[in-house]
């Protein structure tokens, strides 16, 4: 699947309407400096690169929930990014700068108990408002905040109105908030669920551009290693897995090839937060493809890793299906950017509860999680 069609441009604003919020966005930061400018700041937090993605979408769904700009503060990714919003990720901006003090910014925390809950409640996700009327918001933590803001009814014209998401997810939401309706609390919770993650995957691939370069870098790798293959992705998070559960991963691979008779020849793309994993696959060595540069999925282990964790994640979302690791924020904004819900295995158990089969697709209540049950989302 060629790169250009999981992060399109902005073309023209009959094709697009959120150019409607791009035109609003520059216009906000084009005004004078004596003038006020209203502005939501994404402060990255300091996980890896899936709970910074978080912060980043949360923050945009906030800044077009307010009618503000978008300033992002994380200056080791203008290397890799090029937004498709005006000076959205600039070293001229930051925070305390623009005629404002740290302290004028109005902070949004997050909202909802369901965040990195595998039970969630209906009840902790609807009516959750943000306060308006103000000139700077904030946000910087690592929760997924647009889950919630996004199952919020009142704002689903506004994402309509961007066509940030399709009409029949609304109407399915829609019917999840009914009194009498007979859907179960967890058909309800993965209903409403999905407008954040339709929002969230469509925000990513509209704004979240990769730079020029770094993309062509990219489309070569995936033209000499991908193209003409079935091309598997999986994704081994070592914090919430132990070494025999790759083994699992193998038999989910092979499960998809079954399930989806597959009739090319088959690779597996390998990204994972430790080397090892290519010394217990060495016995498939013939059909791994192995990204480049330093591994890593943590930014704070190193930064130098910067490179391959964001090239591995572009990839895991170009194979054809990805298998993550259950509770693995990484694997998720991979599927994200793919606009699909990925297969899963979660780690340290015996199996997995409720299945006959070796993975399934991923739901959102009781979605994958880590071996301390802790979901990832």
């Amino acid at each position: 699947m060629p790169l250009e069609l999981l992060t399109p441009t902005i073309e023209s604003k009959s094709r697009d309407k959120f150019q409607k919020y791009i035109e609003l966005h520059e216009s906000i930061i084009n005004k004078n400096e004596n003038e006020t400018k209203r502005i939501t700041f994404c402060v990255t937090c300091g996980a890896g690169y899936g709970n910074k993605v978080y912060t980043l979408i949360s923050s945009l769904v906030i800044a077009i929930l307010t009618d503000t700009a978008f300033i992002i503060e994380w200056p080791q990714a203008q290397k890799y990014f090029n937004p498709s919003l005006y000076k959205s990720l600039s070293k001229n901006y930051h925070i305390n700068q623009l005629n404002y003090a740290h302290s004028t910014n109005l902070i949004i925390e997050a909202m909802s108990k369901n965040d990195w809950e595998y039970e969630k409640k209906i009840s902790e996700l609807i009516n959750k408002n943000l306060p308006f009327g103000h000139d700077r918001y904030q946000y910087g933590d690592c929760r997924a905040l647009f889950f919630t803001l996004c199952a919020n009814s009142n704002y689903f014209k506004k994402f309509l109105d961007y066509d940030l998401v399709n009409a029949d997810i609304i109407e399915k939401a829609n019917e999840a908030l009914q009194v009498n309706n007979n859907l179960t609390e967890s058909e309800k919770i993965d209903r409403l669920y999905s407008v954040g993650f339709e929002v969230g995957s469509n925000l990513m691939n509209k704004v979240w551009l990769l730079e020029t370069n770094f993309k062509n870098y990219i489309n070569k790798f995936y033209d000499e290693n991908f193209k003409n293959f079935y091309v598997i992705g999986m994704q081994f998070r070592f914090e919430y897995i132990d070494d025999k559960d790759v083994f699992k991963f193998i038999d989910c691979a092979n499960y998809l090839v079954e399930l989806n008779s597959v009739s090319r020849s088959v690779k597996w793309f390998i990204t994972a937060d430790k080397e090892r994993v290519f010394d217990i696959l060495k016995n498939n060595s013939g059909i791994l493809i192995k990204g480049e540069g330093l591994l890593g999925h943590i930014f704070y282990d190193n930064e130098n890793s910067y490179s391959r964790s964001i090239m591995d994640n572009e990839l895991l979302a170009r194979s054809d299906e990805m298998i993550i690791s259950g509770g693995s924020t990484f694997g998720f904004v991979s599927a994200m950017r793919k606009h699909l819900l990925p297969y899963y295995v979660e780690g340290r158990r015996e199996k997995d509860i409720g299945s006959d089969k070796p993975c399934r697709r991923m739901t959102f209540n009781r979605g994958p999680r880590t071996y301390h049950g802790i979901s990832l989302i």
